[in-house]
């Protein structure tokens, strides 16, 4: 009711569980990006204040293996046609995608 209108046409909401497998790791929303089909990539920061999730990825450091942290992550997006991807490390490699 307050969100404010999306600047690219919709939002996007997804819902995340970010597992840790081994050793420790900090998460966030913004380890996630969207990529459109056009192959533009928008962060997970367009859509953090539209106040969309009803249930936001909280940020979290040094989770441990075997323990998991769930949660809602929005996009502000010209097309809901894309893809998520997750890069734990702020300037490495994506790590997982998915299609959505």
């Amino acid at each position: 009711m307050f969100a404010p209108e999306p600047d690219n046409d919709l939002y996007v909401v997804v819902d995340v569980v970010v597992s840790v497998t081994a050793g420790t790791a900090s998460v966030s929303s913004m380890n996630f990006e969207w990529i459109g089909d056009d192959g533009v990539a928008v962060s997970a920061l367009s859509g953090a204040l539209s106040g969309c999730a009803k249930n936001s990825l909280s940020s979290a450091n040094d989770v441990r293996a075997g323990q998991k942290r769930a949660g809602q992550v929005v996009f502000d997006v010209p097309s809901a046609r894309g893809s998520i991807e997750f890069t734990p490390k702020t300037f490495g490699p994506a790590k997982a995608s998915w299609k959505a």
